[in-house]
């Protein structure tokens, strides 16, 4: 490891075995990221899909990762957006995080009106449930948008 002297009077050398100044550096770096990644969807009119799956850890709190799936020059290209901590497991609190996430970094409800093209997620009832799963809800906000339920779930209730 390369050693640093100082950057205006910080040790350099020891902020770099800090945990706290790696974990802050690493936040910085995917706020950024995932800043680019918006921008580019609302500068260019990117139509996107959003995947989601939800868990509970050990510490029995609820979470739904997010990933964002569109093309990029000429690539179809999956980005981590997020990991959101859930305080409402039902279909209509599923919904009402995913939204407020996606309104929080940049994509209003008009952009998603026109951009918004594909959802993904288990076969869980309360996600692609017919009449009140988050798809559905989705949908109602979102005419352009497909639903689909995930192939690797799929084909782990097929093995199972």
């Amino acid at each position: 490891m390369i050693k640093l002297q100082s950057l205006n009077g910080i040790n350099c050398g020891s902020m770099l075995y800090s945990h706290h100044a790696c974990s802050t550096i690493v936040s910085h770096i995917s706020h950024e990221m995932r800043a680019e990644i918006i921008n580019y969807v609302v500068q260019s009119g990117a139509k996107f899909s959003i995947l989601v799956d939800e868990s509970t850890a050990v510490s029995n709190v609820q979470s739904m990762i997010v990933y964002m799936r569109m093309q990029f020059d000429g690539e179809i290209c999956t980005y981590f957006l997020g990991l959101l901590e859930i305080s409402d497991a039902t279909a209509a609190g599923l919904e009402s995080t995913l939204t407020s996430y996606l309104n929080d970094i940049g994509l209003s409800n008009d952009l998603m009106a026109s951009q918004f093209v594909g959802f993904c997620s288990d076969g869980a009832s309360c996600m692609i449930g017919e009449h009140r799963g988050v798809a559905t809800l989705l949908k109602a906000k979102f005419p352009l948008l497909q639903t689909f339920h995930c192939v690797a779930h799929r084909l782990e209730l097929a093995v199972l």
